[in-house]
């Protein structure tokens, strides 16, 4: 006799998938969403690294001045007559803003989420003649980020808080 799987049988292992699909989905989306996340913070910590190393290289083994400036930025970030440099000569992150003030330079730097919701996530560097401030921020506190599993494991990442900030002496 031929011995087959009976329909029943069949019925009964398409449930047995569907249901371990519809438990392992949202388990990745939120796996996937915690490496994004792990990953764009890590990307502020490692330019904090290259801004520090780059600036005292230039300060300390070229003699070269920080000037922050916009003009400056705007011209690639070193001027090599004057021998003055800014934000822009030792970092180049293209899907940053750069802000000039008066006496320090800032990289502000948006995390972009699959969610639309969710833009209230950045990291800034600000840089100034004598120190770095390293800001990440993960939401505003607000009901709707709150309940927001991107913002939720944000603070994770970084110690339960909604934000954190170093101060870099150079």
């Amino acid at each position: 006799m031929k011995k087959s799987f009976t329909l029943i049988e069949l019925i009964f292992v398409i449930v047995i998938i569907g249901i371990l699909l519809a438990v392992a989905i949202p388990k990745f989306k939120n796996l996937s969403d915690s490496a994004q996340i792990n990953n764009f913070i890590k990307t502020g910590e490692d330019a904090v690294n290259i801004i520090r190393e780059n600036f005292i290289n230039l300060r300390d083994l070229n003699d070269y001045t920080y000037t922050p400036s916009q003009t400056l930025s705007n011209n690639g970030g070193i001027n090599k007559t004057n021998k003055t440099f800014s934000i822009t000569g030792l970092i180049n992150m293209n899907k940053c803003q750069y802000g000039y003030y008066v006496n320090y330079e800032q990289l502000k730097c948006y995390y972009h989420s699959t969610n639309p919701n969710t833009n209230h996530i950045w990291f800034t560097i600000k840089l100034y003649p004598d120190k770095i401030i390293y800001n990440i921020q993960c939401g505003f506190n607000s009901y709707q980020e709150n309940n927001d599993p991107v913002v939720k494991k944000c603070r994770e990442l970084i110690g339960g808080k909604s934000y954190i900030s170093e101060t870099i002496p150079l």
